[in-house]
């Protein structure tokens, strides 16, 4: 005798987009649109012991891999309500009923004033410290002197 499915017909598992594969898309955005100058993260933290929680993190590579936060996401397994915190503007937490709010919601701080001074100013001086970079490496670098400071006596 065979075994009676008891499941029942599943929704369509392919077309789940989690949260967090919300927030890649945009930090692979960031990369790409500044060609690597600044490099959009998303890594994982504690928030509850009981939410998936992510991060959304500006990573400066040239700036000694400087890193600005910029949103954090909490979610648990049905994924909404997941709990948005906006760091980088006024640190406010609130929740998001579906996908559509939490996109309104991402766009409303990437594309807020003071999301957009983090990434310039990141980006002027990531920039800045490439070209240094480059120039002192197409120089050959060793003709710089090592300043020793004296001990006290």
């Amino acid at each position: 005798m065979d075994a009676k499915n008891l499941w029942g017909e599943l929704p369509p598992l392919a077309n789940v987009r989690t949260p967090v594969s919300v927030l890649k898309e945009q930090a692979a955005h960031l990369t790409e649109m500044t060609k690597g100058v600044l490099v959009g993260m998303v890594v994982s933290v504690v928030w509850k012991s009981n939410l998936f929680a992510y991060q959304l993190v500006i990573r400066a590579p040239a700036l000694n891999a400087y890193e600005a936060d910029i949103l954090m996401i909490g979610y648990d397994i049905t994924l909404y309500p997941l709990r948005f915190a906006n760091i980088a503007t006024d640190g406010s937490v609130l929740l998001c009923d579906n996908e559509e709010s939490f996109i309104t919601q991402i766009e409303s701080v990437l594309t807020s004033e003071p999301v957009r001074k983090i990434v310039v100013s990141l980006f002027e001086r990531a920039h800045a410290a490439k070209r240094l970079h480059a120039e002192i490496g197409s120089t050959g670098g060793g003709g710089g002197r090592i300043a020793s400071i004296p001990r006290g006596r």
